[in-house]
């Protein structure tokens, strides 16, 4: 997910810093997997300047986020529970991975 201030469109790119990523699980079947939501923002964001992890975000925005993700789930029918967070390096190195 991108967190920006700029308008963006299917295919759009846009150069983006990973600040963090939401550990979840959630239901595929019978089986739970693991399938977490990385956060970003653009490195020409000036809301989001001075945001380098999910530590910076506003508490209010980040249970947003977490809502919005837990509904739009279990709106598709599917269970899904939150399991932690990872710092921005913890976030990049499991993108690596």
């Amino acid at each position: 997910m991108v967190l920006s201030e700029f308008g963006g469109f299917p295919g759009c790119i846009m150069d983006c810093r990973i600040i963090g990523c939401i550990k979840v699980k959630q239901s595929s079947g019978k089986q739970m997997i693991r399938n977490d939501r990385f956060l970003a923002v653009p490195e020409q964001s000036v809301l989001f300047e001075n945001v380098l992890s999910i530590e910076d975000l506003s508490p209010t925005l980040f249970i947003e986020i977490e809502s919005f993700f837990t509904t739009y789930m279990q709106l598709e029918g599917k269970e899904f529970l939150l399991a932690g967070n990872l710092s921005a390096s913890q976030a990049v190195t499991l993108i690596k991975e």
